[in-house]
């Protein structure tokens, strides 16, 4: 479908082609795609990731200590988020 609309010609800008052409470096690097299912390292969930620790850097006006705490509590919301889907997420997580 790039193809077809590039051969059109003016209907993607130089920063568009570059960006297509980096996503197209990653699909071939196997970047996007899980090598192991028992894994959580997909592009997505990284992606979900990185917009999380955006989220932080943005929204709290803070000191090194403030965004340390910030971050660790993030990290143990995330970690019983995905832990506590799972089929086999142990008692403790659970209570």
């Amino acid at each position: 479908m790039y193809n077809k609309w590039r051969l059109q010609g003016n209907v993607w800008t130089a920063a568009a082609e570059k960006a297509h052409l980096e996503q197209l470096e990653h699909i071939r690097k196997g970047c996007l795609a899980r090598p192991r299912d028992n894994i959580r390292a997909d592009g997505s969930r990284i992606e979900g990731s990185h917009k999380g620790w955006n989220g932080l850097q943005r929204s709290f006006a803070s000191g090194v200590e403030s965004l340390t705490a910030l971050c660790h509590d993030f990290v143990l919301r995330r970690n019983i988020r995905i832990e506590s889907a799972a089929d086999d997420a142990s008692a403790f997580v659970l209570s």
